[in-house]
């Protein structure tokens, strides 16, 4: 892969400087997420905890607290990975593809999302046929658990604009970007997309989300662009959103 500071054909990360990308302080960065996220998980547990009174139960633990404990993981996370992108790779965040999306990129952001949701349900519906079985996403399970509008809107929020702003910041903006330094855009695509799916810890959705994952990726590749990815992922969640809710008022199953 060339690295052609004038070339508008080039992805993301290829356009930023002729150094030697830093693979091995990649690598690094990229094995301490986990103790990142743990750390700021059980920070955000206790204190979850303590503003509960002390009542919080981890095998039965309420929706809210649920979420608030995953946005401590979250605030920690994204200065994390913004950190490692812009001082150890030494880009800029315009680099990155956060820049002001035109028209052009919203409607690309449209036609993924759409394109994610026939292909996503497809192949769930094709491996849950298979298996003849009805299975549930932990997500799922989450929304079908709430029982009051304020908690509603709270998971509504969390579902289409926290966890797809962070979640692309992840899976695309820095491990697609990372693999696509060292490897064609399918192979790295397709490590993203693994990655994504086995990241939402359910075998049976694992291949349809990492399905998914490949597409957020195009859609970030052909655009250069990271807001286009976060608004599909985000439109996605949206839409499965208010199809389970109008599901469950009509008492569809």
């Amino acid at each position: 892969m060339e690295n052609n500071l004038a070339s508008n054909s080039s992805p993301p990360l290829a356009t930023v400087s002729q150094r030697k990308f830093p693979v091995a302080a990649t690598i690094v960065a990229a094995i301490c997420i986990l103790p990142v996220i743990f750390i700021a998980a059980v920070i955000g547990f206790f204190m979850v905890r303590a503003y509960s009174g002390g009542t919080i139960d981890p095998r039965h633990i309420s929706v809210v607290q649920g979420l608030s404990v995953q946005l401590f993981a979250y605030v920690l996370l994204v200065p994390y990975l913004l950190i490692v992108m812009t001082r150890v790779w030494r880009v800029s965040l315009g680099d990155l593809g956060f820049r002001v999306p035109t028209w052009q990129n919203l409607g690309f952001a449209l036609l993924g999302a759409l394109g994610m949701i026939v292909l996503v349900q497809s192949a769930a519906a094709i491996i849950t046929t298979a298996l003849h079985s009805h299975h549930e996403e932990q997500a799922v399970q989450l929304l079908k658990a709430v029982k009051t509008p304020g908690v509603l809107a709270f998971f509504t929020i969390y579902a289409t604009i926290i966890a797809p702003f962070v979640e692309e910041l992840t899976f695309r903006v820095f491990f697609f970007n990372a693999a696509l330094r060292l490897a064609p855009f399918w192979a790295a695509a397709l490590f993203s997309g693994l990655l994504f799916g086995a990241a939402h810890a359910d075998a049976i959705a694992f291949l349809p989300l990492a399905i998914g994952g490949m597409l957020l990726c195009y859609l970030y590749y052909k655009t250069r662009n990271a807001w286009v990815s976060m608004i599909a992922h985000g439109i996605f969640n949206g839409t499965t959103i208010l199809a389970l809710i109008t599901a469950q008022h009509y008492g569809i199953k």
